[in-house]
């Protein structure tokens, strides 16, 4: 990740708490009204707390940026203090992602971005919701990649089955784990392939990345995409191709791969998800459906993992 990148992606980030700081700061002068005339007394306004709070943030990002531009006390054969190695950029953004702050921040920035019916978008809306994704997440989404793209990218997906991922599967045989079993279990399995084969020969040469892919797999529809039956190399340019699904009403998102083609467009349904990809959603309870956007992710290197974002 190239440090220009990543200065990109703090900006958006403090963009962003500067514009929380701001809100809270009202709703404490609106609704605590007597701890703001206490803080008057100090000597002291609501205003010059936030900005205390906003420096230390700036602190932060700046001393993270200042470590990476000269390289880390490691490359250079030593070992960081502790306290220097929570100010480090990367560590920064892994713990943005494993405490979920993606999800409100893809929900507040897609939040007037989207039309009010669902339908397909229109150039205009799908750059700047790809741009903004990109910015958030760090890797190239896009609507359109090596001249290929989808009928739609807003759209409503319904639940699946479970594919075979090699040939004779059962539904005993397809959990590692008996929470699994429990939690996807009842979705049941397809017993065939999905519209590109299956995903290992046998259980034998099943690895584990097939595993994350038939985990995470999504349903699109190709045969409905431009230039289906009449541009040659298709089917294989779509096999296996990864995407990012999002659901805009909460900000979770799935990184999957096209492993199927279908709905039919009289369910009124544009795409499907595996049940992992429904749960990680949150559309994996009661009817199993909603409206997502779902986008191709420009990963030629395949650095980017499959699962929950």
């Amino acid at each position: 990740m190239k440090l220009t990148t990543r200065n990109k992606q703090f900006k958006f980030l403090k963009k962003h708490l500067e514009k929380k700081r701001d809100q809270l700061r009202e709703e404490f002068e609106e609704k605590q009204s007597e701890a703001a005339k206490w803080v008057a007394t100090r000597g002291l306004k609501v205003a010059d707390l936030a900005q205390i709070g906003a420096k230390t943030v700036s602190a932060g990002i700046a001393a993270g940026t200042l470590l990476l531009s000269v390289g880390s006390a490691t490359d250079r054969g030593i070992e960081p203090a502790s306290e220097t190695r929570k100010l480090s950029e990367g560590d920064y953004l892994a713990s943005v992602k494993s405490n979920k702050d993606l999800q409100p921040l893809i929900k507040e920035g897609l939040a007037g971005r989207l039309p009010t019916s669902v339908r397909p978008l229109n150039e205009s809306e799908e750059k700047g919701i790809t741009n903004l994704l990109t910015e958030i997440l760090n890797y190239r989404v896009t609507a359109e990649l090596d001249g290929n793209r989808l009928n739609r990218n807003y759209g409503y997906i319904g639940g699946e089955q479970h594919l075979a991922r090699y040939p004779g599967e059962t539904l005993q045989a397809h959990f590692n784990t008996i929470e699994e079993a429990k939690l996807f279990g009842a979705s049941g399995i397809a017993g065939r392939p999905g519209a590109f084969g299956y995903f290992a020969y046998g259980s034998n040469s099943l690895t584990n990345k097939e595993v994350k892919m038939e985990k995470y797999y999504v349903a699109v529809q190709t045969f409905a995409s431009p230039g289906w039956g009449t541009k040659s190399g298709l089917v294989d340019w779509y096999k296996f191709r990864k995407v990012l699904v999002i659901n805009p009403r909460t900000g979770q998102g799935v990184v999957a791969t096209i492993a199927d083609s279908g709905p039919a467009a009289w369910t009124g349904k544009s795409f499907g998800g595996s049940p992992e990809v429904m749960h990680y959603l949150g559309l994996g309870e009661g009817a199993r459906k909603g409206d997502v956007l779902l986008f191709f992710i420009d990963d030629k290197n395949d650095k980017i993992s499959y699962g929950a974002i």
